[in-house]
């Protein structure tokens, strides 16, 4: 969360004027430079001072010494030496107990501490000395978000903004609030306020930052480039607003743009784990896996405590199918956050690759038991249920439906419901729902190839439809070559060819679903012998869990006039949002 310093304001203070070893004047001096490097962050030589001073405490009025304590106190918080704080500050406080600023110190540090009702406590006093003191307001509002009071805090910000409401540090903490009720709408009204008072770069940029921010994470996208965009031509070099630029790209499905933004957020900061982690992800959704890997490993090596990169690491595991390595990360993230129900969301989907069904329904009611209003976890048992080889289609369509409910974003439920349509003939249902689905969620490449799919089988001449889906995809990137064919942009030949890859795990994955695709294409078109070759080929190259393993058995099946076997795996469901 963002700490905006406060300016502090310089104590009154006299000396004694009897016999000294230090003259009066320059007990002053040494005074005067304490405040000073502390207001200038010259924290050590600050400290040097204000010891020099204390030191002379039996020469010093009370306000003089509180002064002094005061002071270095806020060089210890500089220098994240809290003990050392929180003993000056309460020395200072034994002097002048009942001082504001002192008072809204105190909480500064023992918010920083992690003592959350302690801090409260101290802005609650110093509003109580001072009921006009907008930095107390500011850390008031600060410590309820610490504690998960948001509404507690938006009443406190919204208070000292109904005092100064040109006040921006405290439009910056009610934005966090909002952000954490997730109430976008309110979020992105106070930084539009913020900006119409904001003044200098040092304010309009973290605006028009956290503007995109919240536009971000309510999926706008469009704007979020904008306002990113405006950030980083106040800041051009500034990491933080350099890795949301990569975070928006990589939302968009631009993962080059998003690569470039990464990189130039740690060429600024080369320590800055999350630039690591964006990255690793960029390059998962460019499946250039072993990048990934090197790059969540990276982040790792500089925090071995960041979730987010076992998390990103394990799905670039899972996608070479090493699932030892994959669920040895996943691990590793429960551990760190053991209430994040998504990471037993994302470890379920592990043991689904391996047929563990006892530890796959294990993890979703773990995951339901912390958060039981989470659609996705619906959404995954929906999965799970209908790719368990019983198949059972009523329970996965309910848990479907439910996801979407609570979830109404959740697309790959959306295009489960279409899968289970299409495996009961239902062409027209299933066609909807996987419109729906590539609507919503238009950059996912596997939605506009079923859409196609289910058009095939349902007899549809979809062409016009098809080259519209496929005008938001690059088709340089996997599957993008097999909807290239589709539309006649390369040879069967050549399809096949671009199967093979640097990475062994890849060129099976790649092989399989371009010999299942190309099946497809040939019963689309009529031709019976050449699609059954192709997919009794993909039924033997195909790994079991894969929808196109179990989709060329099913199209088998039903070109032999039996009955089929509904089957579908995740292997290409959108990752979870995280």
């Amino acid at each position: 969360m963002r700490f905006r310093w406060l300016v502090v304001l310089l104590f009154t203070l006299t000396t004694t004027v009897f016999a000294q070893t230090k003259t009066p004047a320059q007990v002053q001096n040494d005074l005067d430079q304490c405040y000073k490097n502390v207001v200038s962050n010259n924290n050590d030589v600050a400290i040097q001072y204000c010891t020099t001073a204390i030191n002379e405490a039996n020469r010093l009025t009370t306000k003089g010494l509180a002064a002094a304590y005061h002071n270095r106190a806020l060089a210890y918080l500089g220098e994240k030496k809290y003990d050392s704080a929180e003993a000056d500050i309460q020395e200072c406080l034994r002097i002048r107990p009942n001082n504001a600023l002192s008072l809204w110190l105190s909480g500064e540090i023992d918010r920083e501490m992690g003592n959350y009702d302690k801090a409260i406590a101290d802005y609650q006093a110093s509003i109580a000395a001072q009921p006009d003191k907008l930095s107390s307001y500011g850390g008031l509002a600060a410590a309820y978000e610490d504690k998960g009071q948001y509404d507690l805090g938006i009443d406190a910000a919204s208070k000292a903004i109904s005092l100064d409401p040109t006040y921006m540090y405290a439009y910056g903490v009610r934005f966090d609030l909002y952000l954490d009720k997730k109430d976008y709408d309110n979020a992105i009204q106070d930084e539009l306020t913020a900006l119409q008072h904001a003044s200098g770069v040092d304010e309009q940029a973290p605006a028009y930052h956290d503007l995109a921010l919240a536009y971000y994470d309510k999926l706008d996208y469009k704007d979020a480039e904008a306002n990113i965009q405006e950030s980083l031509k106040l800041r051009p070099n500034y990491a933080l607003s350099l890795w949301l630029a990569g975070e928006i790209d990589r939302g968009m499905g631009n993962y080059d743009k998003a690569i470039a933004d990464y990189k130039a957020s740690l060429a600024v900061d080369p320590n800055k784990v999350s630039s690591y982690g964006g990255l690793a992800a960029a390059y998962e959704g460019k499946r250039q896996y072993d990048l990934g890997i090197e790059a969540a490993s990276k982040a790792l090596s500089l925090n071995p405590k960041y979730e987010w990169a076992y998390w990103i690491r394990g799905q670039l595991y899972q996608n070479k199918l090493d699932f030892a390595d994959a669920i040895r990360d996943e691990e590793s993230a429960i551990q760190l956050t053991p209430k994040d129900s998504t990471l037993y969301l994302t470890q379920a989907g592990n043991y689904e690759y391996l047929g563990e069904w006892d530890k796959v329904y294990a993890d979703l009611d773990k995951a339901m038991q912390i958060d039981p209003t989470n659609g996705n976890v619906y959404g995954e048992r929906a999965w799970a249920e209908w790719m368990q080889g019983r198949g059972d289609a009523n329970k996965a369509m309910a848990d479907a439906d439910k996801s979407l409910l609570l979830s109404p974003t959740d697309y790959a439920s959306l295009r489960l419901k279409a899968m289970i349509e299409l495996s009961r003939k239902n062409y027209a249902a299933a066609g909807d729902d996987m419109a729906e689905a590539v609507k919503g969620d238009p950059t996912y490449s596997y939605g506009v190839l079923w859409l196609h799919i289910i058009r095939s089988h349902a007899g549809t001449n979809d062409r016009d439809e098809l080259m519209h889906n496929m005008a938001n995809l690059d088709l340089t990137v996997w599957p993008g070559p097999i909807l290239n064919y589709y539309r006649g942009g390369i040879t069967k030949a050549q399809l096949l060819s671009k199967a093979e890859a640097n990475d062994p795990a890849q060129t099976e994955v790649q092989k399989c679903e371009s010999t299942f695709y190309v099946g497809e294409d040939e019963l689309a078109k009529g031709h019976r012998i050449e699609a059954a070759a192709m997919f009794r080929h993909a039924e033997n190259i195909c790994p079991t869990p894969y929808i196109e393993h179990s989709g060329a058995r099913s199209e088998l099946a039903m070109m032999a006039n039996a009955a089929p076997r509904p089957a579908v795996h995740a292997m290409h469901k959108a990752p979870r949002a995280r």
